[in-house]
């Protein structure tokens, strides 16, 4: 594929053994999937409720992506600084058409 210049589009990716997920070409974290300790089986509280669970499970992505996000962002070279000249999209051409038929 390298030797037909083609490039990849999406890079599945593990961090620290705990978060699996996908990269796409536009830095778009996608299809996460927690791999230890964020499963309502293995939650277990003292009321077992689903939303002692759900906040269980929530606080722990929190968490999780809170540490991954920062750590993601660095190996992939840090944040812009603004103004610093990177490459900017092509602006789409928009032409305004008058439409004398219109209701309004």
């Amino acid at each position: 594929h390298i030797e037909d210049d083609k490039r990849p589009t999406r890079l599945a990716m593990t961090w620290d053994d705990r978060v699996s997920f996908e990269l796409t070409e536009s830095m778009q974290i996608r299809k996460i999937v927690f791999l230890e300790g964020t499963d309502s089986a293995s939650s277990t509280s003292a009321s077992g409720g689903k939303e002692d669970n759900f906040d269980a499970d929530a606080a722990i992505a929190t968490g999780e992506l809170g540490q991954l996000v920062p750590e993601l962002l660095e190996a992939l070279g840090g944040e812009m600084q603004l103004g610093a000249g990177g490459t900017s999209a092509p602006k789409a051409e928009t032409q305004l058409v008058e439409d004398e038929s219109a209701p309004f």
